[in-house]
């Protein structure tokens, strides 16, 4: 009987350190888990700033060239009344 109650008793103080470690490694899952989307939010929040620099950038860029493109239409108007006034009357 004695024999039986102490292997019981080993049975059941093997079972409760195995749920410790089981939920000792629930916790650090659990960290891990937290940290990762963590991580992740982190990523996504600057590849979307990227992104809005990006599309910033070009919207610059396309005003920057259309002020440009304005003065080039007016300046490409001038040399062609320029060339044209230069030209003989019979060319």
């Amino acid at each position: 009987m004695r024999g039986t109650l102490r292997a019981h008793d080993l049975f059941l103080a093997h079972r409760r350190e195995a749920e410790a470690r089981r939920r000792a490694h629930e916790r650090d899952a659990l960290a891990l888990g937290l940290f990762a989307d963590g991580l992740d939010g982190l990523l996504v929040a600057a590849l979307e700033l990227a992104l809005d620099l990006l599309q910033a950038r070009a919207v610059l860029v396309g005003l920057e060239g259309a002020g440009d493109a304005g003065a080039q239409v007016l300046d490409e108007a001038a040399m062609s009344c320029l060339k044209r006034s230069a030209l003989p009357a019979g060319a």
